[in-house]
């Protein structure tokens, strides 16, 4: 077993875009909250904010980059160097008042299950 590594998913569009993620149970997250499996972006998984350095370059070939960092004092700090070194926007306000994509999905789905009697 290796360490941690970067995870890239090519999108279908050629937009010129990028959505990055800090982990991977957040891109799901999102993928099921809207209901879908397409990626018309392109899209960056950290699976850790100790690689944030070894994808600035990578990120700068894009016109756009929204960023799904986590909501919390790392994932804020990383987001505020990403956006000095690289640009992009704060995607997390998809999700504010939660720790992450998949904290808000979780909360979303509790809000909607319904208990039945059997």
């Amino acid at each position: 077993m290796g360490g941690k590594a970067i995870t890239t998913i090519k999108g279908k569009g050629t937009t010129g875009k990028v959505a990055v993620f800090e982990g991977f149970l957040d891109f799901l997250s999102v993928l099921t909250k809207y209901n879908t499996a397409e990626v018309t972006d392109d899209v960056i998984v950290l699976n850790s904010l100790s690689l944030v350095g070894g994808v600035k370059e990578r990120l700068r070939e894009y016109k756009e980059v929204k960023y799904f960092l986590d909501n919390d004092k790392a994932g804020r700090e990383a987001l505020v160097d990403l956006i000095k070194d690289v640009g992009g926007v704060d995607a997390s306000v998809l999700y504010r008042g939660y720790k992450d994509a998949n904290d808000w999905l979780i909360h979303a789905f509790k809000k909607n299950i319904r208990y039945y009697a059997i």
